[in-house]
């Protein structure tokens, strides 16, 4: 499980065409004029067509407005091949409407206004991210990863889906099985999928950036469980103390609710007797055994406050809710107490 707002709805670009825009930077805004103006003129698909094959040096009959294009902005289109393909820069960045509403190729021609004099570190940049294998990159400026929780199984082989960020912290949780985290502040969050197949390797997904002027240093070295995974487990290791505390909280307190509940049943079922001499007795052992319980409430109580009090990464709001999480868990997996 992971707690992450999906990208579907965050414009993206390949690495190419951002590094071709990079290059083609202070004719854009000419050459994107024109190509909106073409499919505005456009009279069917045929002629964006044209236009691709044209881009990849292929022969097309006819098609004037295509070669009347291609002729004008033969020098752009020419760039754009060299670090990409014209042909993909058009057909992903524009459709019939115009920009496509996927691209973030206007989005990323403001952001680089105000960056012209770090178009260098942008470009290894984006050279580094396409050698960690990943071919298109989320941009969203206002992305603040701090917002988002990730979840991952201790056990390497159960999860799906793997997320990494800069300065990863985790959260201290009850279950020793699975791992919440989040980071304090990060450039970029990169998921990655686990390959269930043959070796089980970490597979590129999708990698998101709020800035393109991050250190290139601070990404992994490597796209593999130890670089990834294994650092993730590690984050576990540093809330070790926390996550004890939070087990012993939780357990003692769910073991005293079960107590109260069987306590419960069992005076029930005294205070219906009939026939039981020792009926008497019986209510004066329950009664003793009320005054235990709500001994051990008392106690149970107090160390949650010395934790919370000691412990700024415990809440009495992190308690209840792993609480609430353990006993959901605990009646899908069906546990009777009876």
């Amino acid at each position: 499980m992971m707690v992450f707002s999906e990208n579907r709805h965050i414009k993206s670009m390949s690495v190419d065409d951002m590094i071709a825009l990079l290059h083609i930077f202070y004719q854009f805004e000419n050459f994107n004029k024109n190509i909106l103006k073409y499919i505005e003129n456009a009279k069917s698909y045929q002629d964006i067509f044209d236009l691709c094959e044209l881009c990849n040096n292929r022969k097309v009959l006819g098609a004037k407005k295509a070669k009347d294009f291609y002729k004008n902005n033969k020098q752009t289109i020419e760039i754009i091949n060299k670090y990409s393909s014209a042909s993909k820069f058009i057909s992903e960045n524009y459709n019939a409407c115009g920009v496509n509403q996927t691209s973030c190729i206007n989005k990323l021609y403001e952001y680089l206004k105000k960056h012209t004099d770090e178009f260098n570190s942008i470009e290894f940049l984006l050279l580094r991210i396409k050698e960690l294998n990943f071919q298109t990159i989320h941009f969203d400026e206002r992305r603040d990863f701090k917002n988002e929780v990730y979840n991952v199984e201790t056990e390497y082989g159960m999860n799906v889906d793997i997320v990494y960020t800069e300065n990863m912290e985790a959260i201290p949780i009850y279950s020793p099985d699975n791992i919440d985290y989040t980071t304090t502040s990060s450039n970029y969050r990169i998921a990655m999928r686990v390959e269930h197949e043959k070796d089980k390797k970490l597979v590129p997904k999708e990698i998101t950036v709020n800035n393109l002027t991050f250190d290139l240093m601070s990404l992994p070295k490597t796209i593999t469980k130890e670089e990834i995974f294994d650092k993730i487990l590690e984050l576990r290791e540093e809330k070790e103390d926390s996550c004890i505390s939070i087990q012993d909280s939780i357990d003692l307190s769910v073991a005293i609710d079960d107590l109260c509940s069987v306590f419960s049943k069992t005076n029930s079922i005294v205070e219906k007797l009939k026939s039981v001499k020792s009926k008497a007795q019986l209510k004066r052992v329950m009664s003793k055994i009320k005054e235990n319980i709500n001994t051990l409430q008392l106690i149970s109580n107090n160390y949650d406050k010395s934790i919370t009090k000691d412990n700024s990464e415990i809440t009495k709001e992190i308690l209840r809710s792993e609480k609430k999480k353990y006993l959901e868990k605990r009646l899908e997996n069906n546990i009777d107490l009876d």
